[in-house]
């Protein structure tokens, strides 16, 4: 509170000082907030119309408002501090107005993807590019958080083969009713035999996806409140959204 940079709180019961800022802001990065009527007068509080907003937020509705590039989930906001805290040790000289106008371009020209991001809603389809068993335990300790929610949930797998991805199947097995195997065109790639014998030898049962046809056919199956989930590798991220880019 004893800041020169701090303005207090913003809305209905916020600063003179705070609301005038937010009314010409153009990049809003939001942590933890709801962005709720109360705070962002039904967003008429922002008024520039180049506004961008970055919400850090482990409810997936809310990192969602006023269409904002969203980091979802607790290891996303360890994810982005550790890119701050990279960029300090850097500078020596850490220039906020420099970083800002970075970050500015880079929501502009890119979007921070394959990290719960959710590429499509009702139904959900969510890219997650965990591919260790760490990561997926994050995936599943932010995904269990609103799992329930979803009538189905459908798993596509793959990834390299030196992952440990007997692990890794172990983990996600009793989320996910419907598990589907592909491969991806990686020469690392663990192939659809390995991938199916480890499955069974886990003594669980899944479908083999070996054209793209049949990737769109589950795709295209999945209803309203059902939920698809594309984890394992970055490689497997892109092939499915090529194929979906295609329709």
């Amino acid at each position: 509170y004893d800041n020169n940079s701090y303005l207090g709180a913003i809305g209905v019961t916020g600063t003179s000082a705070a609301n005038k800022i937010a009314k010409d802001a153009d990049l809003i990065i939001a942590i933890g907030t709801r962005l709720s009527d109360f705070t962002t007068a039904s967003k008429t509080q922002f008024q520039n119309e180049n506004l961008r907003f970055i919400n850090i937020n482990v409810n997936p509705y809310d990192v969602n408002k006023h269409s904002a590039l969203p980091l979802n989930g607790d290891y996303q906001k360890i994810n982005a501090a550790i890119s701050v805290l990279t960029v300090m040790q850097i500078q020596n000289d850490f220039n906020n107005h420099t970083f800002l106008l970075g970050l500015k371009n880079v929501i502009i020209n890119t979007s921070i993807a394959g990290r719960y991001e959710f590429y499509h809603n009702n139904p959900d389809i969510i890219f997650d590019s965990a591919h260790n068993p760490d990561g997926v335990r994050k995936f599943l300790s932010e995904f269990s958080k609103h799992s329930s929610n979803y009538k189905n949930k459908f798993l596509l797998f793959s990834a390299l083969n030196d992952k440990a991805y007997r692990i890794m199947l172990k983990e996600l097995r009793n989320e996910f009713e419907n598990i589907y195997l592909t491969s991806i065109q990686n020469e690392r790639a663990a192939s659809i035999e390995d991938l199916s014998e480890t499955s069974n030898n886990l003594k669980f049962n899944v479908k083999i996806i070996n054209h793209s046809t049949e990737l769109m056919n589950v795709i295209n199956n999945v209803e309203e409140n059902d939920c698809l989930v594309v984890l394992g590798s970055m490689y497997l991220l892109g092939k499915v959204k090529t194929e979906l880019l295609r329709i």
